[in-house]
């Protein structure tokens, strides 16, 4: 857990002024924050990672430099899970109607 902390501060500035009951634990590595107990964003070596339904994770992939989340190099792929490319996290914007619809996705 030696980069967690760092991790966990990124997870935490993005998700500041989001309501409802986030959560943070570790998870392989990276830190993961819930929403009402599911996991809707991940921030590991990998980058920061997001839950959202397939056809939106196939968008991001596909058309705008997403990648899919594997917490370990040679591991298997997080199907549901995007990790965002750098460029789309430094627009706010862009990141926190995201974040939005991750936690909405995740809540059910």
């Amino acid at each position: 857990m030696s980069h967690y902390h760092g991790y966990l501060e990124r997870a935490q500035s993005l998700l500041a002024g989001h309501g409802g009951k986030v959560t943070f634990k570790p998870v392989f590595g990276a830190a993961a924050a819930y929403i009402d107990g599911a996991i809707f964003l991940t921030s590991g070596k990998f980058g920061v990672a997001l839950k959202l339904p397939a056809e939106q994770c196939e968008h991001l992939i596909e058309k705008k430099g997403g990648a899919a989340l594997k917490y370990f190099e040679k591991g298997h792929v997080k199907k549901g899970y995007v990790v965002l490319p750098e460029a789309m996290l430094a627009d706010a914007k862009i990141v926190q109607t995201l974040i939005v619809r991750s936690m909405e996705y995740c809540r059910g």
